[in-house]
């Protein structure tokens, strides 16, 4: 559904709303509700003239499966997941213990886990610190930086952030792949659909420019 759609229904909406209004309670206008529903069935008539366009459109510019195979072919960084991390954390508010905590890890007095579970004041200490997997974007950036610059199955820190001083481990990096074309090919399409459209327009302008705005 385009733009010009969506306003159309929202104003046959209102003029039938209206309408109604207009028929109901003690100030009954029934000449002003039959005009706002002969309103209404015109803007009807340009929504169901402009969703044929729309289809119509939208058939032409849909790909074939060739097509939309041949695009992801030569475009597969296009769609390359992003880096992921997995990663637990002790999160303390002060640096000297944050410092005791990392000097028990480090003599194995007691796992990170177990650290966690006994010192941090994120609620992910009851889970041993597991923050679970994320990608870049969703953590303040100090943190971020730490998790994926540092090194895999050992302790990061302390790291200074908003929310205190962390220790961080990070056993798991996913460095990002592309998905196998079966996976996303309605999501290929979809885009090779809209950039269709796009060329359509822009061209379809550049006529009426070059017609007009001599």
């Amino acid at each position: 559904m385009n733009k010009k759609m969506r306003e159309l229904l929202a104003k046959i909406a209102q003029k039938r709303m209206n309408a109604r209004d207009c028929m109901d309670g003690e100030n009954k206008d029934l000449e002003k509700a039959a005009a706002l529903m002969d309103e209404a069935d015109e803007l009807q008539k340009e929504y169901d003239l402009e969703k044929r366009l729309y289809e119509k459109e939208k058939e032409e510019n849909t790909p074939s499966e060739e097509e939309a195979k041949e695009y992801y072919d030569a475009n597969e960084d296009q769609f390359l997941n992003g880096e992921t991390v997995h990663a637990k954390h002790i999160l303390v508010d002060n640096e000297d213990k944050c410092q005791e905590i990392l000097e028990m890890i480090t003599t194995e007095e007691k796992s990170f886990e177990d650290a966690a579970q006994e010192f941090s004041t994120c609620p992910s200490g009851q889970q041993g610190g597991d923050l679970g997997s994320f990608g870049k974007g969703q953590m303040v950036k100090e943190f971020e930086n730490a998790v994926f610059d540092g090194e895999l199955n050992k302790v990061i820190g302390p790291v200074k952030t908003q929310f205190g001083y962390h220790l961080i481990w990070v056993d798991d990096k996913n460095e990002g792949e592309v998905p196998e074309y079966d996976s996303i090919a309605e999501q290929v399409k979809g885009y090779l659909v809209n950039k269709k459209q796009q060329e359509t327009y822009q061209s379809k302008l550049k006529e009426l420019r070059e017609k007009y705005c001599k």
